[in-house]
């Protein structure tokens, strides 16, 4: 784990409130799309689209996380989605299997991030969690029959791997230069925005900005709800606009004085 990711998932431990810990949130998903991948058995994915779900007891009780125990303690670590709330409980089938990456180091807390989208190392980019999961496992040669077995082996590794950390896991320099070339995303915009999907069981939650998304959003990046984003980018375009305009009319009033 890099110092900046720790950093980060100190403050989880210190925010007393919503903006805290969703500021929290941000900067961790920020941390992930912009300097890490995912390495499972030679295959890179590289996340482009991040949900957070996090969930800690009488301060920040989010409806819309599982629950789940394989989502805490395990940082690093795959949590593939089961059916139920414990950790034996059948995978998840059909459009709703996914995968997500474990944020949790304790067990003070459930924190995992759904890969919405992600690019792989063969080029391919999949959009929609369920499409990241089966490429990943057609890339990987898994027989229908055996991705359950395959699945719990899976979970059972550290899969995140921080780019520009790498020279410190090989000893090479040359290494960090090289995953660092190797990663196809561009890293601007950084666009945050509601998660996709959740339903209205809690607006509160439902319209926290907790969904990240990397890159491009043109055409060739279908990214569901992409109406919302581009909002989001708008909006920040139009508030730096203003900051920019408000600091160029207090440098006039200088000037003038």
């Amino acid at each position: 784990m890099s110092d900046d990711l720790g950093e980060i998932l100190a403050w989880l431990d210190v925010a007393r409130d919503d903006d805290e810990l969703v500021s929290a949130l941000q900067g961790a998903t920020a941390e992930l799309l912009l300097r890490y991948a995912i390495k499972v058995d030679g295959l890179t994915i590289y996340p482009l689209e991040l949900e957070s779900y996090y969930w800690r007891k009488d301060l920040f009780e989010d409806p819309y996380v599982r629950l789940n125990p394989l989502q805490q303690k395990r940082f690093g670590h795959f949590f593939i989605h089961r059916s139920g709330r414990q950790a034996d409980s059948p995978y998840n089938r059909g459009l709703r299997a996914c995968a997500s990456i474990v944020l949790s180091d304790t067990d003070d807390y459930y924190y995992s991030v759904l890969i919405r989208s992600a690019v792989f190392s063969d080029g391919t980019a999949c959009f929609g969690p369920n499409n990241v999961l089966r490429h990943m496992l057609s890339c990987l040669e898994v027989p229908q029959e055996r991705e359950d077995e395959f699945c719990r082996v899976l979970e059972s590794r550290s899969v995140l791997f921080d780019l520009e950390l790498a020279s410190a896991i090989s000893g090479d320099l040359f290494a960090t230069q090289i995953a660092t070339q190797l990663d196809p995303r561009k890293k601007t915009p950084l666009v945050f925005a509601g998660r996709v999907g959740l339903g209205g069981k809690d607006p509160r939650f439902g319209n926290m900005l907790l969904r990240a998304v990397v890159g491009p959003l043109d055409k060739e990046h279908p990214y569901k709800d992409k109406r919302a984003l581009l909002a989001r980018v708008r909006l920040s375009r139009k508030s730096s606009s203003c900051r920019g305009n408000k600091a160029a009319a207090s440098r006039r009033g200088r000037k003038s004085r």
